[in-house]
């Protein structure tokens, strides 16, 4: 059997994740700089109309219930969300989209929007 489909992968940092000792303040400079988690699967969908089935060979081990089968569209689930979180293009968009909603919201809140907003990573969350 060949067959494709589309998913949404949701992925970002776990804002619970970060502490107080992860947030370090600088008045004088008007520096904020925040220590980010590593980025982290959050949700992930699968289309379920989306499967289109290109190939299918009948056979005694091929059967139509097999386009049923949950426990394979549960291992595709599974790749598709490793395949996304080992992809550094992915996780390099995700923290960078990541960074700039902290920053926009930190902006628009009265006590920081003078302030400049910085990033680290973090060395194991």
């Amino acid at each position: 059997i060949v067959f494709t489909y589309e998913g949404v992968i949701h992925a970002g940092y776990d804002l619970s994740q970060i502490k107080d000792d992860d947030i370090d303040i600088n008045n004088d400079e008007k520096v904020i700089t925040i220590t980010l988690p590593k980025v982290k699967l959050i949700a992930s969908d699968v289309d379920e109309e989306s499967y289109e089935y290109v190939f299918e060979k009948k056979s005694i081990f091929n059967d139509e219930e097999l386009k049923h089968d949950q426990e394979t569209r549960a291992k595709l689930k599974k790749e598709m969300n490793e395949k996304a979180m080992s992809d550094p293009e992915f996780i390099k968009t995700v923290e960078y989209n990541g960074k700039q909603v902290i920053k926009r919201f930190l902006q628009l809140a009265d006590e920081s929007k003078e302030y400049t907003i910085k990033f680290k990573k973090s060395e194991g969350k």
